[in-house]
């Protein structure tokens, strides 16, 4: 075999064996790179996850938080409105019935269903309401309430001479009464036209 030829082909195989060993270290820091890269990102990924699980329980937590103070809120809103329920509703009476007004509250002589409209169209109302009528307030606390409409319900269909509260009554409050009564009426029918003429 030729001399020159054996040197050559030494040569080849020394700079392949070297090419290699150098792919191969060059391959290695490329790898050793890509794992330490991919093992930051995935510390990343589990710092996000952390703060991302931490903002979730805040989250969570201000939530119970406002539920809390809602449910506080409604809580006191259904108290008060309970309160102003039963002061409005279940009030008891300022004074023993005998000192109530007459439960004729138009002055027609009669307790009738023109009486009874008075308080239950008003219901639940009190003085310095719009449609409050302090002509249905017989038990004098100023607002129309179950116990004045019971009350007139009560004499339901007697006359005015037949309940002790209206006195009997003479012919001139009769007639006064009357008259405050149809007063009344043409009030209500003036309303009622300028509404229609609107």
């Amino acid at each position: 075999m030729n001399f020159k030829r054996i040197v050559l082909i030494f040569a080849f195989l020394f700079i392949s064996v070297g090419l290699l060993g150098y792919i191969s270290v060059a391959k290695a820091q490329t790898m050793e790179e890509l794992s330490t890269q991919i093992a930051a990102l995935k510390k990343q990924i589990t710092d996000y996850q952390k703060e991302i699980a931490e903002l979730q329980a805040k989250i969570t937590a201000l939530q119970n938080e406002m539920a809390k103070l809602l449910a506080k809120q409604i809580a006191l809103l259904q108290s008060q409105i309970a309160q102003l329920q039963t002061q409005l509703l279940a009030k008891p009476p300022t004074k023993p019935e005998s000192e109530y007004k007459c439960p004729d509250l138009n002055g027609d002589g009669v307790v009738n269903i023109y009486d009874i409209t008075i308080i239950s169209a008003r219901l639940n109302t009190c003085q310095g309401a719009t449609n409050y009528d302090p002509r249905g307030d017989v038990d004098g606390d100023n607002c129309l309430t179950n116990t004045d409409l019971n009350y007139v319900n009560k004499y339901y269909g007697k006359s005015i001479s037949e309940i002790t509260q209206c006195g009997g009554g003479t012919t001139l409050e009769y007639i006064e009464r009357m008259v405050a009564s149809i007063a009344d009426a043409i009030s209500q029918l003036t309303k009622g036209v300028k509404e229609l003429l609107k």
